[in-house]
């Protein structure tokens, strides 16, 4: 399955005042800093999925359920924004989700405190074995791992399912320190996962708070004249 028509084309969501990020089309965001608009989004989404009347509303609810209580403790860790995938790749569907975490409010590391080579490469020597490495060709300081994992799902205990998950730490500029974890059960296709999921991150942008949002020059690699969108 080729997943190079999948990567990032211009949906450009703001994720906070000093934060970008572009999305593929196919992927939705939810907002983890707002309460209320968090549960609106999370009712959106599953309503995409499930509809609002119909069989399956039983499984409805507990996907509704199941998916507010990930947002509600990502947001409690300093999370940022979730995407869900609802990309379709020759007609199958290709699940995988992504949390952003504000990472400075995890380690105390901010742009202009801390060199952010430095600090990755401490951070690097500080987790021996973690797997972490650099990103190579990355325009941001970036280290990643990748893993195989084993998750369960409330109901599902006793069938845990092996998923791919891909962990980011990198500095960027206008922002600061920013953890990704991209998560997907399609674990065969960890050699076009990783490159895409390198792409994402490779685009976030971070504005500097003292420039006002509406007067930052609009980066030409970035501009391909999709309107932004909040998280």
């Amino acid at each position: 399955m080729n997943m190079g028509e999948a990567r990032p084309s211009g949906r450009r969501v703001r994720v906070t005042d000093s934060l970008r990020l572009i999305l593929p089309n196919g992927w939705v965001p939810i907002s983890l800093i707002d309460a209320k608009k968090r549960a609106k989004e999370i009712r959106s989404l599953v309503d995409r999925q499930f509809g609002t009347t119909g069989t399956g509303l039983e499984l409805r609810r507990e996907m509704l359920q199941q998916l507010k209580r990930q947002c509600d403790d990502a947001a409690a860790v300093g999370g940022l924004v979730m995407a869900m995938s609802l990309m379709q790749v020759g007609g199958l569907p290709v699940p995988a989700s992504l949390l952003c975490v504000d990472y400075r409010t995890m380690i105390k590391l901010t742009g202009g405190a801390v060199d952010p080579v430095k600090a990755l490469t401490q951070f690097i020597a500080k987790s021996p074995g973690e797997g972490y490495e650099v990103v190579k060709g990355h325009p941001h300081p970036a280290i990643r791992k990748v893993d195989e994992i084993q998750s369960t799902y409330p109901g599902l205990e006793e069938k845990p399912i092996k998923q791919l998950q891909v962990t980011y730490l990198q500095h960027v500029p206008g922002f600061g320190m920013v953890q990704s974890v991209f998560t997907t059960p399609m674990v065969m296709l960890k050699e076009s996962w990783v490159p895409m999921f390198d792409a994402i991150t490779m685009l976030y942008k971070g504005i500097p708070t003292e420039v006002p949002a509406d007067q930052t020059p609009v980066d030409p690699a970035l501009d391909d004249g999709a309107d932004e969108e909040d998280a």
